[in-house]
């Protein structure tokens, strides 16, 4: 987190430039379907979180509140489906914002929030009883039949 959000609102920033001066030049249909991605993003978000009640910002197991890994919704297909919805955002918010250049700067993101699951599955193993049972019967992190 302490390397994701600085660079997070950075991104907005450089997104903010962008239009301000006139930078990119991203079509209407662009700008509708970054809207799509956000709104796609957004819902599974919202999704993810009333499936998981256990979900935070920092990986930290809940026993007081009999922490158990989720494996109904989102979590029945793909291991990590709070970070595919920010996935949609990363590519949703620079086309809605009319920003090539945002669009250019989210793989980045993308590559930092990989790096983090794998991170999050290695606490999740070690720590949470059932995760390894989960990781061998969900094969996809981020995106089914592709991470």
């Amino acid at each position: 987190m302490a390397t994701f959000l600085p660079l997070w609102f950075a991104w907005f920033v450089l997104m903010a430039i962008d239009r301000r001066f006139g930078w990119s030049d991203v079509p209407v249909f662009a700008q509708v379907l970054g809207a799509v991605l956000v709104m796609l993003g957004m819902l599974l978000g919202f999704r993810v979180l009333k499936e998981n009640s256990y979900a935070a910002p920092v990986v930290k197991l809940q026993k007081d509140r009999g922490h158990r890994v989720v494996t109904t919704g989102p979590y029945a297909c793909m291991r990590h489906p709070m970070y595919t919805s920010a996935l949609f955002l990363f590519l949703g918010l620079p086309l809605l914002l009319g920003s090539w250049w945002g669009l250019c700067a989210a793989p980045l993101l993308v590559v930092l929030l990989a790096v983090r699951a794998v991170m999050e599955e290695r606490t999740l193993a070690s720590e949470l009883e059932g995760y390894d049972d989960y990781v061998a019967r969900i094969r996809y992190r981020f995106v089914p039949y592709l991470w």
